[in-house]
């Protein structure tokens, strides 16, 4: 039995990281014949770090022991522990377990594949209407552009918030529509003083936006 893993969207330091140590696959095989249920069955652990990795950037595993090749066993494998923080992963098979059985004098090959995508991150967005002049019931329009953000509600009134979600590691510009001729001055901050900053993004006073980069502790 030849265990078959493949893995994207991780970096290798990443996956010797996060994974190395820590992926397991709990290999049961179930032989036709055996004085008992316990002679009948075998169990075999087996984590990422302890298998080959290959030239195409897949890992194997082939178990060889107990000759199960021989004797039309079944066999069941079950893989753990694949979760990186920060990451979404897709795992197929979606039950992350295959089963099936190895042909008498045969081979039989388990696959999995773990598909890693940058999770999402949430950012607040607050409107703050300073000034004796401010219109406090006025609605600001406010879109957002880079990578796969969204903004749930694009019109503040002052004190107001909304959330925008975009992925780690994406460059997101959130811009305010121009109210300047309305007698507004737009500032932005990521600090809460509300004064221009760039010390976690960059403001633009002439766009009237701001743009930063999602990060992991966001």
């Amino acid at each position: 039995l030849t265990v078959k893993k493949t893995i994207t969207g991780l970096t290798e330091d990443e996956i010797n990281t996060a994974l190395k140590d820590k992926l397991t696959f709990d290999i049961t095989y179930t032989y036709p014949t055996g004085a008992t249920e316990e002679a009948k069955t075998k169990t075999d652990q087996v984590k990422l770090g302890t298998v080959t990795k290959n030239t195409d950037g897949t890992y194997t595993y082939t178990y060889t022991n107990d000759k199960v090749w021989s004797m039309s066993a079944k066999y069941s494998v079950k893989e753990s522990k694949y979760n990186v923080d920060n990451y979404d992963c897709a795992v197929t098979p979606v039950n992350a377990t295959q089963t099936g059985s190895i042909p008498k004098y045969g081979e039989a090959t388990a696959t999995f594949t773990n598909a890693y995508t940058p999770s999402n991150r949430t950012i607040t967005l607050k409107k703050v209407v300073a000034g004796n002049m401010g219109d406090t019931n006025k609605e600001f329009k406010f879109s957002v552009s880079g990578g796969s953000a969204t903004i749930t509600k694009d019109t503040l009134k002052d004190d107001e918030e909304t959330t925008i979600t975009a992925k780690v590691g994406e460059k997101v510009t959130i811009k305010e529509d121009d109210y300047t001729s309305a007698g507004y001055t737009t500032t932005a901050s990521a600090d809460g003083t509300g004064v221009n900053d760039n010390t976690k993004g960059t403001y633009d006073a002439d766009e009237h936006s701001y743009t930063i980069t999602v990060t992991k502790e966001m």
